[in-house]
């Protein structure tokens, strides 16, 4: 038989350990919980990310589709500047036809000069050659006056300046009033050639001489 203190022990000692067992289930359940709760946070972060991933790699995949279609335009648009520039070059490498306003050289050389002394003009000579400059622009004519057939004639270099007409038809050069008195007074005009020969045969004269 218990006593009324064993039994009153006996029922706190019983109550106790319903307090600790109630605790302990109510730990594993929290902990249950939160356990379920932390793995449905981790599922849904790791859906989210993988959403954003995919959606990452899509914006990615248009850029750089865009990139690339940016890129063929550019390469396009080059190929055609270049084919563009290509045919400019063309143009001014390549002249097709003669202007009217255009004299060939081989027309001039040849022609006769003319001074403007009178309505018909007087015959002063030949054009002999032309006289080019560092940009090949004419800047002169070589007009041989005097002699006979080749024979006696001398070269005078007349400036482009001084030429008022040139007659394609009549074949014929008209200058400003230059008469063949003055031409035959003028110095010779002497070319590039005929000056280094001049220079090479003055230098052996030279050094036959000193010898």
């Amino acid at each position: 038989m218990f006593t009324t203190q064993q039994f009153s022990h006996a029922t706190r000692t019983l109550l106790m350990a319903l307090a600790i067992v109630s605790l302990s289930c109510s730990g594993v359940a929290f902990a249950a919980d939160q356990s379920q709760n932390d793995s449905g946070n981790d599922n849904a972060a790791d859906s989210g990310q993988a959403q954003q991933e995919t959606g990452n790699d899509g914006s990615n995949d248009q850029n750089q589709d865009d990139q690339s279609n940016q890129e063929n335009k550019s390469d396009q648009q080059g190929q055609a500047d270049q084919q563009d520039q290509t045919q400019q070059d063309d143009q001014q490498t390549f002249i097709e036809m003669q202007e009217s306003s255009q004299v060939l050289a081989s027309s001039l050389i040849g022609m006769s000069v003319q001074n403007q002394s009178s309505d018909e003009g007087e015959e002063i000579g030949t054009v002999n050659d032309l006289i080019l400059n560092e940009q090949h622009q004419v800047v002169g004519i070589v007009v041989g006056v005097g002699g006979f057939l080749g024979i006696g004639e001398k070269n005078v270099g007349i400036s482009w300046n001084a030429v008022e007409n040139v007659d394609r038809e009549a074949k014929k050069v008209t200058v400003v009033d230059v008469n063949k008195e003055e031409l035959k007074d003028a110095p010779a005009f002497t070319s590039q050639e005929k000056q280094s020969r001049k220079e090479g045969n003055n230098k052996d004269n030279a050094n036959n001489q000193s010898q």
